[in-house]
């Protein structure tokens, strides 16, 4: 059996979390596994690449040039898996009753909106309620780093994502760290958050509840954030941090509801045409 034929896929996401993470502690914090066992599930992937992927020369390990390679095609074969997943799901006839789905606002016109309109012209009898991002609903969408919480959480598809900021909170964060350094800030946090640095200084970290309000926050130019790219260079008066380049799958968009419910069937299919209209969206 050749080196790949050996490889654990188990051991690919250990890769993806430390790509992200930038520690095998948090790495191992996110994939409810120790510290220990991450490195030792490294080792076990670099022996089956036949390669370095991870650079143990610092405090903080990051990825070699392989391991950034490895990482990313790993990030799109789970995209791949997660989306198969769903769309393999039988499709159901004949549905009707009321869905209620909380979004952040900018996805609503690109693709919730789409897909609802495919959904009434094939199932008339149904019917839903868009509502706020942070509300309580059937389904909700999520743009996070790491899977939310929630009975059942499903990972719809990565988005393409920059870190953004009014021009002055740019030039001060790229002025304070380097990319690597950076990117622990960054990447610390699971709910949406901003980041504050100055030259000389330490980071300052600023948590918010909903998505609208991180933009509002970026505007208002209280620090910098990951946004997905659709957003940010939409947004007048923001630039993207062009010195730092976000590890592949930094943010992603993630269905959250309650699998267990009687009407799981009405959801699965309000889910399956979401994620089409996501591809849509993100390969056009």
């Amino acid at each position: 059996m050749d080196r790949m034929g050996r490889i654990d896929w188990d051991d690919f996401n250990v890769l993806r979390a430390l790509a992200l993470a930038g520690s095998t502690a948090r790495a191992g914090k996110g994939l409810g596994l120790s510290h220990q066992t991450v490195a030792r599930r490294l080792r076990r992937l670099e022996s089956g690449v036949g390669g370095a992927l991870v650079d143990r020369s610092g405090s903080r390990w990051g990825l070699t040039p392989l391991g950034r390679q490895v990482a990313d095609r790993a990030e799109a074969m789970a995209q791949i898996v997660n989306g198969a997943a769903v769309l393999s799901r039988p499709a159901v006839s004949g549905l009707a009753g009321r869905v209620t789905l909380a979004a952040p606002r900018w996805i609503v016109p690109l693709a919730v909106l789409p897909a609802l309109a495919v959904l009434r012209g094939r199932h008339p009898g149904l019917q839903f309620d868009l509502l706020p991002e942070a509300a309580a609903a059937d389904l909700s969408l999520v743009a996070a780093r790491t899977m939310p919480p929630g009975p059942s959480a499903r990972r719809l598809a990565s988005l393409s994502a920059s870190l953004y900021g009014t021009p002055a909170s740019v030039a001060r964060m790229e002025a304070a760290l380097g990319a690597d350094d950076l990117n622990m800030h960054a990447f610390s946090q699971t709910r949406p958050h901003l980041v504050t640095l100055e030259a000389g200084g330490g980071g300052n970290v600023t948590r918010v509840q909903d998505f609208e309000t991180l933009v509002e926050a970026v505007r208002s130019g209280l620090g910098v954030a990951v946004l997905p790219d659709v957003v940010g260079r939409a947004l007048a008066g923001i630039v993207a941090c062009s010195a730092i380049d976000l590890p592949r799958g930094s943010l992603a968009l993630w269905c959250v509801s309650d699998a267990e419910t009687p009407r799981a069937a009405m959801l699965r299919e309000v889910e399956r045409e979401i994620l089409r209209a996501c591809r849509r969206l993100l390969s056009a």
